[in-house]
């Protein structure tokens, strides 16, 4: 599906984006990506990534 694939491409950015400058708002990552906040908070609600009070991080084991 179409969408899906466009929410794999999001979330690898934003991923790539959170590693080279750290955690990040919601906010900030939908400026950033030109998205909606809802579309930023929608494909970082995966096991890559950690949400705490709308600042997304990478997620780490433990």
């Amino acid at each position: 599906m179409q969408s899906e694939i466009d929410d794999e491409q999001i979330r690898t950015e934003i991923w790539d984006e959170i590693y080279k400058s750290g955690p990040q708002s919601i906010a900030i990552l939908a400026e950033v990506k030109q998205l909606d906040e809802q579309v930023i908070l929608s494909v970082v609600q995966h096991d890559w990534f950690d949400l705490d009070d709308q600042i997304v991080s990478i997620a780490t084991e433990g």
